[in-house]
């Protein structure tokens, strides 16, 4: 088993895996981690107040639209945290704003995290006793608290123009986890021996003393991480024997070195790292060239076997992604009770490589994450515990907390469709059109009327609306129905446009009753109808390549064939405006393509529709009119 499986095959929280052999674990309960258990943001950037905020132990993802305020939350968060006053047109232009930035936090530590710290940090600490503890007696409660397996610590941060930043705690008592009989208030006062090793008790006394909660700020930041396209970890570092990697990451060529002395579990971190980035053969940690006193690291990306150093290049040389991959990693790997903040992985890693990432990262049930992210991609793979999308509402960063659910039940109602979340997240209004053919073209027939899609508004495809027609159609119409549900990751639709022929379907009513009175039919038969042009064909067969032909052999073609009773029309003189509207335009193309080419060629409608309408549009715009009208129709402009 490797040292990543070893980590994460218990799914229970609070869980650790004991090497015992390279292929058997041992699981034993472990209570060290930190992590955020709720947040508030006050007059900070975009934020005039965030409300509190419920975190998951898990994995958090952050979801809204550029300048929504995803990186203010992730580096308050993470502690990046300075006075930025929030601004508001509700000031005059004269009135100076509030001057502190305040961030509450709420984070669980255990018991054993607690003993830890305290003791390695020599503090002097002063708690409040629950009234309901007082009869065991000092060492009794001392006892008791130590073996807590969750404690939740408020603190709050302010920050001030004059860049100073302070932490207090903003309510008695700051442990919430103990409830304090105002009338009965007693503290413990307990400090670390002189060996060290265990705690000297002072007193318990009556009072309301309590200085508990902001000693483990500043190791609450020692355990949190923060990784973004511009926090480039150091290609080297002194050389040094710790394990642990700075919260910055600074050090990570240090660690790396010492990793590097255990063979094994350095290959085993290497193989987790080229699952994520496959070009990647080998990683060392060599002394600098430049400076004595430090190693550097070196990727490789030829085989370690072919002994080939003389190719490796430095990890400064490499991309961004590199170097946060190896440093987040090694963290995952290699500690646990961490919170490790992520902003938009997509911007510094290839899709592929993000989606690896966040995939692995789930199965890590040691640390707390919190994502931001653009991508459904990540989205999905990460199944979050919590999922929150901010929107820029009247000047301020409004936080919406999105039920787990809404995430499968949109996935899974848009699979059912054919389409993909990828088509319309992120967008605020949809269209929802027959096809991946209307989604390229409808943009195009708005650009010729002096009208760009605007930003918010997406044309996504409805692939399977054949089914409609079928028997089982009035189930297929409760699917669509869903879509206009109040899931919170899909938008609202601004209308559903279906082809012509399906204006008579027999579950139209249930499909109107589905989506409103949104629904709206092109007045021919399909998109396919309105390109049957000779000229328009000719030049896009001659494009080929490896067709040659002209305006007039399609022109004959269509005479000869077109009124055949396989394309619906036979009643219909070719080329007329009544056959335009209603022969098998699809099935037509399709026949002429391969009958001109001689079999080389194929109509191919996500390829040749889009191309066929641009050549009208540039060259015979007339014969587009009425579509060009009716796609102005569907998308009204937004408010």
């Amino acid at each position: 088993m490797n040292l990543l499986n070893r980590r994460i095959c218990c799914a229970a929280r609070r869980w650790r895996c004991r090497r015992v052999s390279t292929t058997i674990c041992r699981c034993e309960r472990s209570e060290t981690y930190v992590w955020i258990k709720s947040f508030k943001i006050e007059n900070y950037k975009s934020f005039d107040n965030s409300g509190l905020r419920d975190l998951g132990r898990g994995i958090n993802v952050v979801i809204g639209q550029n300048h929504s305020g995803k990186t203010a939350l992730l580096g308050a968060l993470a502690r990046r945290f300075r006075a930025i006053p929030h601004k508001s047109s509700r000031l005059r232009r004269t009135e100076a704003p509030n001057p502190i930035s305040v961030l509450d936090l709420d984070f669980v530590v255990a018991g054993s995290e607690v003993r830890d710290i305290a003791l390695a940090q020599q503090m002097n600490l002063q708690m409040p006793v629950p009234s309901d503890k007082g009869h065991l007696g000092p060492k009794g409660v001392l006892q008791w608290v130590l073996s807590l397996p969750e404690m939740v610590l408020s603190v709050q941060g302010t920050a001030h123009e004059n860049g100073k930043s302070s932490w207090s705690q903003p309510h008695y008592p700051s442990n919430n986890l103990f409830p304090i009989n105002a009338l009965n208030q007693n503290f413990i006062h307990f400090n670390v021996n002189q060996t060290r090793t265990d705690f000297h008790i002072a007193h318990m006394s009556p009072g309301a003393n309590d200085y508990f909660s902001f000693h483990f700020v500043g190791p609450l930041a020692d355990h949190t991480y923060y990784f973004d396209a511009q926090r480039i970890p150091q290609n080297d570092f002194a050389f040094g024997s710790a394990e642990r990697l700075s919260s910055d990451a600074a050090n990570l060529a240090q660690v790396l070195n010492v990793l590097q002395a255990n063979r094994s579990e350095f290959a085993e971190y290497v193989s987790q790292v080229r699952r994520i980035v496959p070009l990647i053969k080998w990683i060392s940690v060599v002394p600098s060239k430049e400076r004595g006193q430090n190693v550097e690291i070196r990727i490789w990306n030829v085989d370690e076997s072919t002994g080939r150093d003389d190719l490796t290049v430095p990890l400064a040389e490499c991309g961004t992604g590199i170097g946060q991959v190896l440093s987040i990693l090694y963290v995952v790997l290699k500690s646990e009770g961490n919170i490790i903040v992520i902003d938009e992985p997509n911007s510094f890693l290839h899709p592929r490589a993000a989606k690896a990432l966040v995939s692995m990262l789930r199965n890590d049930s040691k640390n707390q994450y919190i994502v931001s992210t653009h991508s459904p991609e990540i989205l999905v793979a990460s199944d979050p515990d919590r999922l929150f999308m901010l929107k820029f509402v009247e000047e301020a960063t409004q936080v919406q907390q999105i039920a787990r659910g809404d995430i499968g039940n949109a996935k899974e109602v848009l699979d059912e469709i054919g389409s993909r979340l990828s088509d319309v997240f992120g967008a605020d209004r949809v269209l929802w059109v027959e096809g991946p053919t209307e989604t390229e073209c409808y943009p195009l027939l708005l650009k010729a009327e002096g009208r760009e899609l605007e930003f918010g508004t997406a044309i996504a495809p409805l692939r399977n609306t054949g089914d409609l027609e079928s028997r089982h159609g009035e189930a297929i119409a409760d699917i669509y129905r869903n879509l206009s549900s109040a899931y919170a990751l899909l938008p609202s639709p601004i209308g559903v446009s279906l082809d012509g022929d399906k204006r008579d379907m027999p579950n139209l009513k249930t499909l109107e009753r589905a989506f409103g009175k949104i629904i709206t039919f092109l007045p021919r038969r399909c998109y396919e109808n309105y390109l049957l042009h000779p000229a328009a064909i000719a030049h896009l067969l001659n494009a080929t390549g490896s067709v040659e032909t002209s305006e007039t052999s399609v022109r004959d073609w269509f005479r000869n064939r077109g009124s055949e009773p396989k394309y619906k029309v036979s009643k219909h003189e070719p080329l007329s405006a009544a056959w335009s509207q209603e022969v098998d335009a699809p099935a037509l193309l399709d026949d002429l393509f391969q009958e001109l080419s001689a079999g080389r060629e194929i109509y191919r409608k996500t390829l040749h529709s889009p191309q066929l309408t641009k050549w009208l549009l540039e060259n015979d715009r007339g014969s587009l009119e009425e579509l060009i009208k009716y796609v102005v129709a569907l998308i009204p402009r937004s408010q």
